[in-house]
């Protein structure tokens, strides 16, 4: 009994049964969708007010250029003009409006005036219809040279000739000349004298000193223009 060898008990452990998991229930798989569906519910959301917002600044930039646009063209307009205009100032100086005139209404006409006859001025005769032209400026000088005679037409003109409409009457001569302004003939009479008539030396000085004036009230009736 002594030489009997002794077997160890083993005790054997019942199988270990499978730890079942708990079913997943359906609102735990929802869940998650709805969160991501809110997520992109929420970055549309950001997403097309970030785009509105952005359009708007497009938007509101493109009427503001374009408002821009149309004012630099209104004012480049304006800038064409002047210079258009300061062109023209420069490039005519001696332009219609440097160039006095005296207009003879009754005869439909206007002479343009030159320094020699800068203060020509006329006086109308309804009796023969012609104009009386002449110059204050000389009557001061006639005063001067024949006091007796020319000093009665003190503050008046003094003669230089008379205007009237057509051609010199036939057989007269001398000091008749015939003029053509816009197809009408007028006709020039230059007097011997103004208003010194007695023949002295001092009338014939006045008559003398008128020649220049005449010459030049000659060169403004070739030069006339109707009204």
């Amino acid at each position: 009994m002594d030489n009997q060898t002794t077997q160890p008990i083993v005790t054997q452990s019942p199988p270990q049964q499978p730890v079942s998991q708990p079913p997943i229930s359906s609102k735990s798989k929802l869940k998650p969708l709805l969160l991501t569906l809110l997520a992109l519910v929420v970055l549309v959301v950001v997403g097309y007010g970030v785009y509105s917002w952005q359009h708007k600044k497009v938007s509101d930039a493109d009427t503001k250029v374009t408002s821009l646009q149309s004012q630099i063209s209104s004012l480049q307009s304006q800038v064409n003009k002047l210079s258009k205009s300061a062109r023209s100032t420069t490039s005519s100086p001696a332009s219609s409006s440097s160039t006095n005139y005296l207009q003879i209404k009754e005869l439909g006409i206007e002479l343009p005036l030159s320094s020699t006859i800068a203060d020509l001025s006329y006086t109308w005769d309804s009796t023969n219809s012609q104009a009386t032209v002449g110059s204050a400026a000389l009557l001061k000088y006639a005063e001067t040279q024949d006091p007796s005679e020319c000093g009665a037409y003190e503050g008046t003109i003094y003669r230089l000739g008379t205007i009237s409409k057509g051609s010199v009457p036939t057989g007269f001569t001398g000091y008749y000349k015939s003029y053509t302004v816009g197809g009408n003939a007028y006709t020039l009479y230059l007097p011997t004298n103004g208003c010194a008539t007695s023949g002295s030396s001092s009338a014939n000085n006045v008559v003398n000193q008128s020649g220049t004036y005449e010459t030049a009230l000659e060169s403004a009736l070739q030069n006339a223009k109707t009204l």
